[in-house]
């Protein structure tokens, strides 16, 4: 025979892993909800709310081009292309010259372009130092993008560089395809609306033809989109200038100091994150605590 306590533990262990069991179903269900996309479904018209008095129905377009249809996918890769590029420069205004001049003669457009006026601390020298910085952002045809980061890395000292190239052929393809696919239901919508001779049944087309028009012009946008990042790659410049591009050791203070300040940094994190972990298991404990007294409770009462 089980005494009390090991009634009570057992009692406790099975409560706890039901406990357990039920958080972790509820929050499996809120997961596989939450991966429920929206996205652009194509849905074909909705033919079932016409009037029968009309002598409309999709029998009646059967003979035209059904709206299910396979597209086959373009074969060209659809690749969008992007870099970004760091440099330092003991002559700016030289350097910065030279980078317009290469955009020119590439026939490249500078969308955005931010030029400060910085200002560094010498912490050896005891002075400050007013030194310029521009951040650019560049749009070159697809073409020229190899070559013009070729010319562009030549100009000034590289500190670092990020090339970036992105395969969007399927989403692409995906998109025209659906975009065809509304293409049909518009022309087979058009077909209902000139055979319609009841008001309602114009008015419910009219209605439907034109959700069908705005997620194909949806479509369309989302694809000119990708059709100017395609045809136009993204290269991002950052120019800064120094009082020397010569590559200094640091001294000894300088060492002391970074792994110090990373030390600080790494016993920082560490500190949040116990802080977290205790935060976030509270509750359990909680939860747990409050069943087992209940169930200590129960025993107590039954042996009086």
């Amino acid at each position: 025979m089980f005494t009390n306590t090991k009634k009570v533990l057992i009692i406790s262990i099975v409560i706890i892993v039901l406990v357990i069991l039920a958080i972790f179903m509820i929050n499996y269900n809120q997961n596989t909800k939450g991966t429920n996309t929206a996205g652009n479904v194509v849905t074909s018209p909705n033919f079932d709310s016409i009037s029968p008095q009309s002598g409309l129905s999709a029998q009646s377009i059967e003979s035209g081009v059904p709206v299910e249809q396979t597209f086959d996918k373009q074969d060209a890769t659809k690749i969008i292309k992007k870099s970004n590029i760091t440099m330092q420069t003991d002559n700016y205004d030289s350097n910065l010259n030279s980078i317009k001049e290469l955009i020119n003669i590439s026939n490249a457009n500078v969308v955005k372009m931010q030029e400060n006026q910085g200002s560094t601390y010498d912490i050896m020298k005891t002075q400050s130092s007013n030194l310029r910085n521009v951040d650019m952002t560049i749009k070159i045809s697809k073409d020229e993008f190899e070559n013009f980061n070729t010319e562009l890395k030549k100009i000034a000292n590289v500190v670092s560089y990020y090339e970036e190239a992105q395969d969007i052929s399927s989403s692409y393809a995906d998109i025209e395809a659906k975009i065809e696919s509304y293409k049909l239901q518009e022309a087979q919508l058009n077909e209902l609306i000139k055979k319609a001779t009841v008001a309602k049944d114009l008015l419910e087309i009219s209605n439907q033809t034109q959700k069908v028009i705005e997620q194909r012009e949806s479509l369309q946008r989302q694809k000119d989109s990708y059709d100017n990042q395609i045809s136009y790659s993204t290269v991002t410049v950052k120019l800064t200038e120094v009082e020397s591009t010569e590559i200094t050791e640091k001294n000894t203070f300088s060492r002391i100091k970074d792994t110090f300040e990373s030390s600080l940094i790494q016993i920082k994190e560490i500190f949040i994150n116990t802080i977290m972990g205790i935060v976030y298991v509270i509750p359990y404990l909680l939860i747990v605590g409050i069943i087992t007294l209940i169930v200590f409770i129960i025993v107590k009462l039954k042996k009086k």
